[in-house]
């Protein structure tokens, strides 16, 4: 998701330098070309086929994007937002214009599931440890969650103008997610219980992950990327490389998260210690990030040359 960046605040952070890797092949980077005018591609799942697929809420499309660069879509209209891969082996997509849910199975054939506020505005969405999908309602301050069959529960958030953003699974079988307007961190659990962890004024908190038993936050205005534990206890703060980097997207691969940096056309790659390893640039502007099932990067590109990007990170 995209948001006006705004002035970094100061922080107390621990700055780190960062080194190249030298082991290994070195990651190379191809960039697929979606073909058409104005295709603006926004999140980014691997499907049950294997392939990559991107929401487009410019063209309201679902893009596929094959291992071997084969592109085709799906349309469906209003301004899908979100995507993850259903235990049922369909794609399910936020649709935002219109406030729906939509199940998209790779064969194309959409089922619409509408949510009773026209206004929710859903955002972000991940399968979760229950079986059922889990996704963020920006303007409508809750967190809802579908079952495969279409069934809705919604639950609202304590904090009014929270505009959650991210979700994703915790290592204690929670959803985590982040609450850009309040600058806070938000937990619930599987049965409905919520609690929130408040940052540093300013942060703009974006791209969520779970990796090494804890919670990885990456914060798009205070340029740095935090660590928390499952109770929600801040236990490390890094300041990213570059300054005015913007991390939009995160991915875990073998043990390592990658920060997709909208400011700065470049992926960074941080251990679990938070030290940042390396950085790749790219050729566009990348915005989520996934990873495919041989362990490459995949990106959705967030400017106007309608690109998917795939990573393949060798050594």
């Amino acid at each position: 998701m995209q948001l006006p960046i705004r002035r970094a605040v100061a922080l107390a952070v621990t700055a780190l330098a960062v080194t190249t890797t030298t082991a290994g092949a070195a990651p190379t980077v191809k960039e697929h070309s979606l073909r058409a005018a104005h295709a603006v591609p926004a999140d980014i799942a691997i499907g049950p086929d294997g392939a990559a697929w991107a929401t487009d809420g410019s063209l309201g499309r679902l893009w596929r994007v094959g291992t071997k660069g084969a592109v085709s879509h799906v349309d469906l209209g209003g301004g899908p937002a979100g995507v993850a891969t259903g235990p049922d082996g369909a794609l399910w997509v936020t649709e935002r214009g219109d406030a729906r849910i939509l199940r998209v199975t790779p064969g194309g054939d959409v089922t619409t599931h509408q949510l009773p506020d026209a206004g929710a505005f859903p955002t972000d969405i991940v399968a979760g440890p229950d079986g059922a999908l889990w996704f963020t309602e920006s303007r409508g301050d809750r967190i809802g969650r579908i079952t495969t069959a279409g069934e809705i529960t919604e639950f609202p958030l304590p904090t009014t103008g929270a505009f959650a953003a991210d979700i994703a699974v915790g290592p204690d079988g929670a959803l985590w997610f982040t609450e850009s307007g309040a600058d806070k961190v938000g937990r619930i659990t599987t049965a409905g219980e919520i609690s929130e962890f408040v940052l540093s004024a300013g942060a703009l908190p974006g791209p969520i992950a779970a990796a090494g038993g804890s919670i990885w936050v990456a914060q798009r205005d205070a340029n740095v990327l935090t660590r928390m534990s499952t109770s929600g206890a801040i236990t490390g703060t890094f300041a990213l490389p570059a300054e005015h980097a913007n991390p939009v997207g995160i991915a875990v691969v073998d043990d390592a998260l990658w920060l997709a940096q909208l400011g700065t056309q470049s992926l960074v790659r941080a251990d679990l210690g938070g030290a940042f390893t390396r950085e790749l640039d790219v050729r566009s502007s990348p915005d989520a990030l996934t990873v495919g099932a041989d362990g490459d990067l995949w990106y959705a590109s967030a400017d106007s040359r309608g690109v998917v990007g795939h990573v393949r990170l060798g050594g």
